[in-house]
């Protein structure tokens, strides 16, 4: 009888943490979805896109932070001309109650709730998601772009964009540990990747 509870236990166990898993796996999904879907917008309101690490020029990415994206925004005033200030994207370390290894963070104007910029506000830095993997080991660009950050592993979220900043592919990369072990069974990952072009460059 102990030895037939036992395996039960155990069965249920095992069906807890495949729920837990697909549950958790679902989740991180649907972040990364919704994130890119909102870059995704903001980069087709983009008027000049930074297409190099040395072309990201705000002085708002915070000491240990990496950069990821930067772009202007037309001025609403004056819609041949852009705004001064960039809004950029970076990655960070956790802090508070958000859940890393990294986070995503991005500096820019509040929207309202019609979606429109409100440029008459202070910008501000807001986390965008959390849960992006650790840093992998040199992926690679496609010909013709550069990727950003440029220089050595990128953290769960980095770009690829081209010559001119015509095009950018966003690449998220999140992870969840479900357990206190650090094997690849205890995580659950997930990654999505998507071109967009902005609709305002010249």
């Amino acid at each position: 009888m102990v030895i037939v509870i036992s395996v039960a236990g155990i069965g249920v166990i095992n069906l807890l943490r495949s729920d837990y898993r697909a549950n958790a796996g679902t989740e991180i999904q649907n972040n990364l979805n919704r994130t890119l879907e909102f870059v995704s917008d903001e980069v087709r309101r983009a008027k000049i896109i930074a297409d190099s690490e040395a072309a990201i020029t705000s002085t708002q990415v915070p000491t240990g932070a990496r950069a990821v994206l930067a772009f202007q925004i037309p001025d609403p005033n004056n819609l041949d001309g852009t705004l001064a200030e960039q809004i950029v994207y970076y990655t960070k370390e956790p802090e508070n109650s958000l859940t890393g290894p990294r986070v995503l963070w991005r500096y820019g104007p509040n929207l309202d709730e019609d979606g429109n910029y409100d440029i008459t506000s202070p910008w501000q830095h807001s986390p965008v998601t959390d849960m992006l993997a650790a840093a992998a080991n040199n992926p690679n660009c496609p010909t013709g772009f550069t990727r950003i950050p440029a220089l050595g592993n990128v953290d769960g979220f980095f770009t690829c964009v081209r010559a001119g900043g015509g095009q950018v592919i966003l690449n998220a990369n999140a992870e969840v540990n479900l357990t206190t072990g650090d094997t690849d069974k205890d995580k659950v990952k997930y990654s999505v990747s998507t071109r967009v072009s902005p609709r305002a460059t010249d």
